[in-house]
């Protein structure tokens, strides 16, 4: 294993050896740089700029990698951190994780978070993208139990299995939900209320709860399978997909335009409404 202090990166170099940063990393814009095995290890207080695409990436305890402005930090393996990955400072900037097989997404703070590559890759916690969540083709998320908070878009050209899961809308971004995807529960709880969440696809969710801000679908349908709850706004296509009680009061453009079933149908089990 090599120990750089900087390391600076002018042309393309691809490795398959194990090495330690102390210091910055850095790839010109016309530059590349490969890991295609081994270890990355930054063990210092570092700063990636440009794109880098490691194998295996280390941030030990107590030192910090920062992403700078507009870099890409690819990882294709592993991901072990114990120290502190910085997103905040110098935005925007993006993890991608891109191996073809399966892998473990850190619970942690991301600015863009993007899946791609292919194969399966599996929360392992709560996860804050202050961005961007994007899932590629080929790729499966498995979301288990934990909670995403997405602060602007949502892109799944993938798979996303929700399982328990909670994704949560929030920040003072517009959202756009794009790709057919079905959810556990939905949260919006935008710092505006007028904001808007837009689907430029359809979707699927068990509950969803519109605490502040508003929806539109457009030519889009957003099914609910559950509960549905909250003072925001729904404007387009609502479905409501489940047993209808009587006496019951459910929402479909918000709780101020209610539908109340005094003696529901037989097999009553979906309804829409459009809203203009």
């Amino acid at each position: 294993s090599i120990t750089f202090n900087a390391l600076n990166i002018l042309g393309s170099i691809t490795t398959a050896n194990s090495f330690t940063m102390l210091s910055n990393l850095s790839v010109a814009v016309n530059g590349s740089f490969s890991q295609s095995a081994g270890a990355t290890t930054f063990n210092g207080t570092s700063i990636l700029s440009g794109t880098a695409n490691l194998f295996n990436v280390i941030i030990n305890a107590a030192k910090t990698l920062r992403l700078g402005t507009n870099s890409f930090l690819g990882i294709a393996s592993t991901f072990t951190k114990t120290g502190t990955l910085n997103v905040t400072t110098s935005v925007p900037n993006t993890v991608r994780y891109n191996g073809a097989g399966a892998q473990t997404i850190v619970s942690t703070t991301y600015h863009n978070l993007m899946l791609a590559g292919g194969g399966t890759k599996t929360a392992a916690g709560n996860i804050t993208a202050n961005f961007d969540l994007t899932i590629n083709s080929g790729v499966t998320f498995e979301a288990a139990s934990y909670t995403f908070s997405l602060y602007r878009h949502f892109t799944n050209t993938g798979t996303f299995n929700a399982s328990t899961s909670i994704v949560q809308l929030l920040g003072s971004n517009a959202t756009t939900i794009t790709g057919a995807t079905t959810f556990n529960a939905i949260t919006e709880n935008k710092s505006l209320a007028a904001l808007i969440v837009t689907l430029a696809s359809s979707i699927t969710t068990s509950t969803l709860t519109m605490t502040n801000g508003n929806m539109e679908t457009g030519t889009n349908t957003v099914t609910i399978t559950g509960a549905r709850t909250g003072n925001g706004i729904i404007t387009g296509i609502i479905t409501h997909n489940h047993t209808f009680n009587v006496g019951t009061a459910y929402s479909f453009e918000g709780p101020r335009n209610l539908l109340t079933f005094t003696s529901p149908s037989a097999g009553l089990t979906s309804v829409t409404v459009k809203v203009k």
